[in-house]
């Protein structure tokens, strides 16, 4: 045995026990691809067999089994043990593209067509791609953890010593295995630009995201059949590599606990705004309250008419001003189409419409959905939700969501295609944490900005909202699926199967390979089905809870933060004129008083806990009073009332009208 094969294997050795070490000293395996360990537990079960049946010495039998042991410790902690750390959004390498060529190359390339020689030959196949999934995973987070740069590193060092290995054997041996060099090669391309990025990183103490941010560079990513690709990094104009990184680490946190039933701190970070009942409600029982008498009724109906008047005007003009800043950038504008926007351009409007949306919002009476608890509603999933997503964050360059009307009780009741029964009873009904109203603003990175809002959401759905999701089937309904597929598979071949045995004298593996083939189209074509059922159900779900979205959203927005200001000036008004030192006192201390006695009326006529703003209240009324006139002002021009009925023959022009006879 040669050094350098010596020092390839202590190499090899060191980044197995770096990862082991890495995992379980942290707790956590974030930032590793439990798809890469996968595959180096396949590459070394199916490598190291022959230790049934050849033995070679000591050292050989050793390292074969620490191997074995180490790549499946490591696979049973990322999917077992510290499975809530996982990172599965950004592990999505798609492994049957690896493993399926390599398998279909060892049966066609390899030194002997035996079981053994072929399982050799898959193995080093798939040993020279089974990185893939790792350093796809680090160049879609932008970044990597020290330690796995370390793993990363000394993996390539094996490889670099290998190629030494074979150049010795080839100069002193004669030995010359071109499999294993055509393997080993790939192999070692893949690690290059890695290399490069490591030891840059550590002239330099710069992170690796951070290099590859800012040199513009991409990992290099060598693809079946030896052709390079250059993963192209996002416009500098979209913001940092990983601009969604603080809600990644967030749900990575959330991960870790054991079934959380709400964020953290929600008491804290949430608080209702949304005043629950409508302008008319809301007049009819300040009338009982406090408004009793003929007169008093008639002077807070005329005061209502008169913010109506007023407020009418300014959110018209606010409204106006939103829509022209919208316009360009309006996805269903149905005008004749204005000349196309950079992306630049189109960030920038976006930018300016969401920031001249917000004080409406505010208005409105919806509240931020804080970041943590959006971390929260992407990882938990309420266990009797029937279709249940996934998302990929990188796919959006930012999501907010602003909900008003928390409720905690049984969802109203949605027309659906799917039924509510689990695999043997039907599912009780379960108090929900939702909201009346939920508004989303979202842009993903191969599309535009998404405004739409939707009603009776619960919190654990808010990702079902999201314009760019996958469907996802639940573990428990995944396991009953395949149980039943099984169960039905070994019936029909038992039944099936051994008459043809017996009677056709079909060979046993060729029965075998059938019957998996067989198997394998039946899987995929119930969970195809299972999948088509609840896109289905999802789509029909999105359908009664959508509300409006983009242009009809800004205008349903206005009317509410309309109707809120003439509610917040309808209460202010009432609650004042009861006020014991009148509202002579400091603004301050008048404010105070007026979200006291409004918070705790509200309290007892609806039972909701709602935060008044006293001081927006005390503002909005004192702003009315100076215009207080008559209503409608003389000068407002009156205009002829819409007709509803359909005419049944067209009428003569009024002579003097606004349009001349033709």
């Amino acid at each position: 045995m040669s050094l350098f094969r010596f020092l390839g294997d202590l190499s090899h050795l060191l980044a197995i026990i770096l990862l082991l070490l890495k995992i379980w000293k942290s707790r956590s395996c974030a930032g590793i691809s439990g798809k890469s360990q996968v595959l180096f537990a396949v590459v070394f079960t199916a490598r190291y067999l022959d230790l049934f049946t050849n033995y070679i010495s000591l050292y050989n039998t050793c390292m074969k089994v620490v191997y074995i042991a180490c790549s499946f410790t490591t696979v049973w902690m990322i999917y077992s043990k510290f499975k809530a750390t996982y990172d599965g959004n950004h592990d999505t390498f798609r492994v049957e593209f690896l493993v399926v060529p390599t398998a279909i190359l060892a049966f066609l390339v390899n030194h002997d067509f035996t079981p053994l020689e072929i399982l050799w030959t898959f193995s080093i196949y798939l040993e020279s791609v089974a990185i893939l999934p790792q350093l796809f995973m680090v160049s879609k987070t932008g970044e990597a953890e020290t330690i796995t740069s370390h793993y990363l590193f000394a993996l390539g060092v094996y490889r670099t010593l290998y190629l030494f290995n074979w150049i010795w054997r080839y100069h002193f041996e004669g030995f010359f295995d071109l499999i294993a060099i055509v393997a080993g090669l790939v192999q070692t391309v893949l690690y290059c630009d890695f290399f490069y990025l490591y030891i840059t990183k550590g002239n330099q103490d710069a992170g690796l995201a951070e290099r590859l941010w800012e040199r513009g560079l991409a990992m290099l990513h060598v693809t079946w059949g030896s052709k390079v690709r250059v993963w192209s990094l996002v416009p500098a104009l979209l913001g940092t590599p990983r601009s969604l990184s603080s809600l990644a680490n967030k749900m990575g946190e959330y991960r870790k606990m054991w079934n959380p039933t709400e964020p953290r701190d929600w008491a804290q970070q949430y608080r209702e705004r949304f005043i629950p009942f409508s302008k008319e409600q809301l007049l009819r029982l300040l009338i009982q309250e406090f408004h009793s008498s003929p007169a008093e009724r008639a002077a807070l109906e005329a005061f209502s008419t008169h913010v109506d008047f007023c407020t009418l005007f300014h959110y018209h003009q606010l409204l106006a001003r939103l829509q022209a800043l919208y316009d360009p950038i309006n996805p269903d504008r149905e005008t004749l189409d204005q000349p196309s926007l950079s992306d630049p351009q189109r960030l920038s409007s976006e930018k300016d419409v969401l920031q001249a949306l917000k004080p409406l919002l505010a208005q409105a009476n919806f509240s931020a959905l804080s970041e943590d608890a959006l971390a929260y509603a992407l990882v938990v999933h309420h266990p009797q939700d029937e279709v249940q997503v996934t998302i990929n964050l990188d796919q959006y360059i930012y999501m907010q969501f602003w909900a008003l009307g928390q409720r905690v009780g049984q969802m109203p009741h949605m027309s659906s295609v799917g039924s509510k029964r689990g695999f043997f009873r039907k599912l009780p009904p379960v108090e929900r944490r939702y909201f009346k109203r939920v508004v989303l603003a979202a842009r993903t990175k191969r599309g535009h900005l998404v405004l739409k809002s939707f009603k009776d959401t619960p919190l654990e759905g808010l990702e079902q909202l999201l314009p760019e999701l996958k469907v996802r089937t639940p573990m428990l309904q995944r396991a009953m699926l395949n149980l039943m597929l099984v169960v039905s598979g070994v019936v029909f071949f038992v039944n099936v199967g051994m008459v043809i045995l017996s009677d056709l004298k079909m060979a046993t593996s060729l029965l075998l390979l059938l019957f998996a083939a067989f198997m394998g189209l039946r899987a995929s074509k119930v969970f195809g089905q299972r999948r088509s059922a609840q896109a289905l159900e999802l789509a029909h779900m999105l359908y009664y809870r959508s509300t409006s979205n983009n242009s009809e959203l800004l205008s349903a927005l206005a009317l509410r933060a309309q109707e809120e200001h003439i509610k917040e000036a309808l209460l202010a008004h009432s609650f004042l004129a009861r006020c014991p030192g009148g509202a002579q006192g400091l603004p301050e201390e008048t404010s105070k008083w007026l979200q006291s006695e409004v918070e705790s009326w509200l309290l007892a006529q609806s039972g909701c806990d709602v935060a008044f703003n006293g001081s927006r209240a005390l503002a909005h009324l004192q702003a009315l009073t100076p215009s207080l006139g008559l209503f409608p002002p003389p000068e407002l021009p009156q205009l002829d009332p819409l007709v509803l009925d359909t005419p049944e023959a067209p009428q003569a022009a009024v002579p003097g009208g606004s349009y001349p006879s033709s």
